[in-house]
């Protein structure tokens, strides 16, 4: 007699087949059950955090459930079964940048994308009061993280030395030169604001920043090479040093204080015509001469 079988599992179902010499094993091999499709319309969440709602779809008898690794994001309901409403919960965006977070949902990934936060910037100090001499400064930025921001100066007596740009809080290292004429005054921008710089007039005596070279000029062969000179000036006396030809390389720091060496480099001249330029230090010039090559 016929008896149905009760409990028996597909892999001995097959067995049982097979051993028969019927085809049901590959059918039962070959099944499996098909994952539900999902789909997930989510807004962009705003940067100072709220909740939202994203919409769920998927077939009415599909059963699913959610989560996220992201701390700042919640998701409510986190189980369910067909289409859904979801309320996403997000944190408030602590950076100057987007992020995001991958929900997953029966293993589905979906991502969440949450909007920068507003960039805003504070300097200290707004204003700077130097004397005669010029010196070095710091200016302090404070931002968030993400916040790009690029200084710029109005003067070429006044140079940012250090963290001339960026995408975070800095601390900004500005260089004044030593002033030996009437009172000036110049900006430093920041980001969108502006650094006022004021320095006093020279002094009337000897007191004042002077400078001297030593020696005021080279020669340099047609090949090339590296030379130097010496800066005399007090201590303290802020300065800047720079070419006004390309085939000469500046080797010192170009914004140097109080007495100093500047080092240079020189191109080989590739012509037979000698040739000259000078280096400017502090408001005294070095000249540099080169000889011309030999004919060929």
């Amino acid at each position: 007699m016929w008896r149905p079988i009760i409990g028996w599992s597909a892999t001995a179902l097959a067995a049982a087949a097979f051993a028969c010499g019927g085809s049901t094993q590959q059918e039962l091999l070959t099944s499996s059950v098909v994952r539900c499709r999902i789909t997930l319309v989510a807004p962009q969440l705003p940067a100072l955090g709220a909740q939202v709602t994203a919409q769920l779809s998927t077939t009415r008898d599909c059963s699913w459930s959610a989560r996220t690794e992201a701390a700042w994001l919640t998701i409510d309901p986190p189980s369910g079964q067909g289409e859904a409403t979801l309320t996403l919960g997000a944190t408030e965006n602590p950076e100057g940048r987007s992020r995001s977070a991958t929900v997953d949902i029966s293993g589905q990934q979906f991502t969440v994308v949450q909007e920068a936060a507003p960039c805003r910037f504070d300097v200290r100090p707004s204003a700077i009061a130097m004397d005669h001499q010029g010196g070095r400064v710091f200016v302090h930025l404070t931002t968030l993280d993400g916040c790009v921001w690029r200084t710029q100066s109005s003067q070429p007596w006044l140079r940012v030395v250090s963290a001339s740009g960026g995408d975070t809080s800095a601390k900004i290292e500005v260089a004044i030169d030593s002033n030996l004429g009437a009172e000036r005054s110049a900006q430093v921008v920041v980001a969108t604001l502006v650094v006022a710089v004021n320095q006093d007039a020279g002094a009337s005596d000897n007191s004042a920043c002077q400078f001297s070279l030593d020696p005021g000029a080279r020669s340099i062969p047609a090949a090339g090479g590296t030379a130097s000179f010496e800066v005399w000036t007090k201590p303290g006396c802020a300065w800047s040093v720079a070419s006004n030809q390309s085939w000469i390389a500046i080797l010192t720091s170009g914004s140097p204080i109080g007495p100093d060496t500047v080092r240079y480099s020189v191109e080989p001249n590739p012509s037979t015509t000698p040739r000259s330029a000078t280096i400017s230090a502090g408001p005294r010039r070095h000249v540099v001469t080169q000889e011309g090559s030999a004919r060929p």
